[in-house]
């Protein structure tokens, strides 16, 4: 299922799951070069890579019953999602 993702052709992306089984928590990053606008759901941390170039890694807890199905079609529309041009400053970590 979540091979049918795909990163926006002017984009860099990264997908990570993790699941945390006594908690029923699954956990959803996606690291990305651009800063996306981002609904209420996920939170979005700027990072810098190895490298240090500026990412952003976005944030999002499923409950596990949410299924496969929840969590692909929210990180779709996460990838899916317009440039966010505000002004808003860098901070590396």
């Amino acid at each position: 299922m979540m091979s049918s993702l795909t990163c926006p052709v002017d984009d860099a992306c990264k997908v990570s799951i993790s699941e945390r089984p006594k908690a029923g928590i699954i956990a959803v990053f996606v690291d990305r070069r651009k800063r996306t606008v981002i609904d209420a759901d996920w939170i979005r941390h700027p990072h810098e890579d190895e490298d240090g170039n500026q990412i952003y890694i976005y944030h999002r807890m499923f409950r596990r019953e949410s299924g496969g199905a929840a969590i692909v079609q929210a990180v779709k529309r996460l990838l899916d999602m317009p440039e966010d041009l505000s002004e808003e400053p860098f901070v590396g970590t």
